[in-house]
């Protein structure tokens, strides 16, 4: 079960079997392939994003930095940041933020990265369609926690 999963991370170390229920309960995961799009970028919420399985590549305002498992990353509102799928296998990453400015004009946007764009990623002109950014990209092809992930 993903919560018993969560609370043998030192990061859960001190979030009660509820929490941890609640948690699990809205996790999405999805596996993403090596140069796959993970995040969007340019959101208002702050968001931190845990790396479960796999290798990641993370390209926050206009810098490289490489992912590994238990690595975590966390991003106040309005940073300018993707991540990629990196590495031969599935990526699995945890993603949590705030919600609240996620809908309408004023969540943020996809704003034109010429890093992000030299990774298959990024948008070749601004943006708030999620539609239009995420248009080249492979459908999602959402799945259940698979035992040995963690």
């Amino acid at each position: 079960m993903l919560a018993d999963q969560l609370s043998s991370l030192s990061l859960f170390a001190d979030v009660g079997a509820a929490e941890l229920a609640s948690v699990a309960h809205i996790v999405d995961e999805r596996r993403f392939a090596d140069g796959e799009r993970v995040i969007r970028q340019g959101v208002t919420g702050s968001a931190f994003y845990v790396i479960l399985a796999g290798e990641a590549l993370l390209l926050v305002e206009g810098a490289e930095r490489p992912l590994r498992l238990w690595d975590f990353v966390h991003c106040p509102a309005e940073t300018k940041h993707i991540i990629i799928g990196a590495g031969a296998g599935p990526c699995v990453v945890l993603a949590v933020g705030a919600r609240e400015h996620q809908f309408g004009d004023t969540w943020g946007g996809y704003t034109v990265d010429e890093l992000a764009l030299r990774h298959g990623a990024g948008v070749e002109q601004e943006t708030t369609d999620a539609a239009h950014a995420y248009a080249r990209a492979p459908a999602r092809q959402p799945t259940g926690y698979r035992e040995g992930w963690l």
